[in-house]
C-alpha cells in the first residue's frame, strides 16, 4: 500500500526494507531470551545470527532470480543488492541457513537439533513481520477476488496489479505466522523433546504455505504437475516435520 515511507535528499526508506529489518530485530530478541532455556552458549549467538543473516539474504536472494530464470539479473546486475525493493524467496533463505547451521552445529559443538528449535518460535515471528512489508511493496500478491475484505493497489510503485481486487496474502501469512509463532513459542516453555520444535515449524508451515500457494497471483516460477516449486517445498518440509516428531518422540533426551 505504502512502498515508500519517506525520501530525504538522495535517501529513500522503503517500507518493505524496515519491516524485514524489524522482523529480524524481533526474531532476535526472541532468540536472545531463548538461547540460554534451550542450554545453547551465548557466545555464540551474536556470531551465528551474522552467519544467518548474511546467507540467509543470499539464498533468498539467488532462489527469487532463480525463479526468475535471472532474466532480471542479466538485464540488470545491481538489482541483485537492491533488497529493499522486494525479491526474496523465503524458502530459498530458510534451505540456506539450514546448511549454514549444521556446519555451525559441528563447529561449536552443539547439537543441530537444538539450534534449529531455538529459531523456530522466532523465524516464525520475522516472517510474520516480514509480510506487512510484502503488502506495503506490493509483492507476494493474492488472486483477484469479490471478497469483500479484497484489497486493491493503487500506489504508482505498487508491485501489485493496480485497482484490481486482490486477495490479501500478504495479511494472511502475517495472521497465520504470527498465529504459529505463540503456538511455538508457547510450547517451548513446556520443554519438549529435542526435535519437536522444528517438526512442529517443518510440518505446520509446510501445510500453511503449500494451502497459500493457491491464492497467490504472483510468478510462481515453473509449475510441475500442477504445483509450483514453493508447494514442492512444503510437501517436503511436511514429510520432513512428520518424520522428524516421531523421531524426537522416540529417541526424548529429556
Amino acid at each position: 500500500m505504502f512502498p515508500i515511507l519517506f525520501h530525504v535528499g538522495p535517501f529513500t526508506l522503503h517500507t518493505y526494507g524496515l519491516m524485514v529489518a524489524l522482523g529480524f530485530l524481533a526474531a532476535l530478541k526472541i532468540t536472545q531470551r531463548q538461547f540460554p532455556r534451550f542450554s545453547l552458549p551465548i557466545d555464540r549467538l551474536d556470531s551465528t545470527v551474522l552467519f544467518l543473516m548474511f546467507f540467509g539474504l543470499l539464498g533468498a536472494r539467488l532462489m527469487y532470480f532463480a525463479v526468475d530464470d535471472f532474466t532480471q539479473l542479466k538485464a540488470d546486475p545491481l538489482s541483485f543488492f537492491r533488497v529493499w525493493e522486494g525479491g526474496l524467496v523465503f524458502y530459498g533463505g530458510v534451505l540456506v541457513d539450514l546448511l549454514v547451521l549444521l556446519i555451525l552445529a559441528r563447529v561449536y559443538a552443539v547439537p543441530f537439533l537444538s539450534f534449529t528449535d531455538v529459531f523456530a518460535a522466532p523465524l516464525f515471528l520475522g516472517h510474520a513481520l516480514g509480510r506487512l512489508g510484502c503488502f506495503a511493496a506490493g509483492c507476494c500478491y493474492g488472486r483477484p477476488t469479490d471478497l469483500f475484505w479484497g484489497v486493491s493497489f493503487t500506489h504508482p510503485a505498487t508491485l501489485a496489479p493496480r485497482f484490481v481486487s486482490l486477495h490479501p496474502t500478504q495479511i494472511y501469512e502475517f495472521l497465520g505466522n504470527g498465529a504459529l509463532f505463540l503456538a511455538a513459542y508457547g510450547l517451548g516453555f513446556r520443554r519438549p523433546a529435542r526435535g519437536i520444535l522444528t517438526a512442529f515449524y517443518a510440518f505446520s508451515y509446510g501445510l500453511f504455505r503449500f494451502l497459500m500457494e493457491f491464492l497467490r497471483g504472483d510468478d510462481r516460477g515453473e509449475f510441475w504437475h500442477g504445483i509450483s516449486p514453493s508447494q514442492w517445498v512444503s510437501l517436503g518440509l511436511i514429510v520432513l516435520g512428520g518424520g522428524l516428531y516421531l523421531y524426537a518422540k522416540k529417541n526424548d533426551t529429556r
